[in-house]
């Protein structure tokens, strides 16, 4: 590193002319300047300057020198331009975890599009999974998860994104087959269950025996959305997942009145150096689940 600022110092001086001014240029006095020469020809072990009180030429190894200095000169300005816009416009592959399913959220999809728009050379690299992603060993820039997981470590960040409600739902024409007028009515339903905890809860929330229904199909998150709305029982979702299929006509709330539970989603980061790209697409899922 100091022999490399031996020659961009070098490579000032034959651009500017003069040690004066060079020294001018990089904020060092003459002497200083004309000592880090006399270090280089030193360890060149030739001369590379022809000096005297009015002129200052380079030698034959002076030129084949200063070929080299441009050459150094001109990739240390390239990384800083390609690192300073690395602040002006983030760019890269941001990895980002989601529950099966979740890219089909209207909030998901809005935020890609904004990505999209304002940030042209990010390229999102959607994971979708049930289970909660390793952020290091899976290379995965955000997790959107509902909840926190136990292991959260000190150099992990949790943004929170949203507070949804646990809701029961059911396609129209199940209900129609099997309606269900009281939460008692639940313990004879069918249920398409994708997680034992959250179901347990449910029922525990509503005071009926919180064990595992035996009338039930166990399935991933996106078969249990499937299965709902094909009318082949009941599930629960986040409000933020259902509130699109109920506005639509596709599903029905059962017994909204009562109490559920809460959940709230977060968008989890670990530490890494390049923040820049991670941030902007954070920022924008947040404007897009805020809005």
């Amino acid at each position: 590193m100091e022999h490399a600022k031996l020659i961009l110092i070098f490579h000032a001086v034959i651009t500017h002319g003069s040690m004066n001014k060079a020294g001018l240029v990089l904020g060092m006095s003459a002497s200083a300047i004309s000592q880090h020469i006399r270090n280089l020809e030193k360890f060149y072990k030739i001369k590379l300057l022809n000096r005297n009180t009015r002129t200052l030429t380079p030698t034959d190894a002076g030129r084949k020198l200063w070929t080299y200095a441009q050459n150094l000169h001109r990739v240390i300005a390239e990384c800083n331009s390609a690192m300073a816009d690395m602040h002006q416009t983030p760019q890269g592959d941001v990895a980002i975890s989601l529950p099966s399913g979740y890219a089909g959220l209207p909030q998901i999809q809005n935020a890609i599009r904004s990505i999209r728009l304002h940030y042209p050379k990010i390229r999102l690299i959607l994971k979708s999974s049930d289970d909660m992603a390793d952020l290091w060993q899976d290379k995965i820039d955000i997790a959107i998860r509902t909840g926190l997981p136990d292991d959260l470590s000190d150099d992990m960040i949790a943004r929170e994104l949203a507070s949804w409600q646990i809701t029961v739902c059911a396609n129209r024409h199940y209900l129609e087959q099997h309606p269900i007028v009281s939460k008692t009515d639940l313990l004879s339903a069918h249920w398409l269950n994708f997680n034992a905890h959250i179901l347990k809860s449910v029922l525990a929330a509503l005071d009926l025996p919180s064990d595992l229904p035996q009338e039930r199909t166990d399935c991933t998150v996106s078969d249990a959305r499937i299965l709902v709305q094909a009318g082949l029982g009941v599930a629960v979702f986040l409000s933020g997942e259902s509130t699109p299929l109920i506005q639509s006509g596709k599903l029905v709330e059962i017994l909204p009145a009562l109490p559920k539970p809460g959940r709230t989603l977060y968008a989890i980061t670990a530490g890494r150096s390049d923040v820049f790209k991670v941030a902007a697409v954070i920022e924008e899922i947040k404007k897009a689940f805020a809005s």
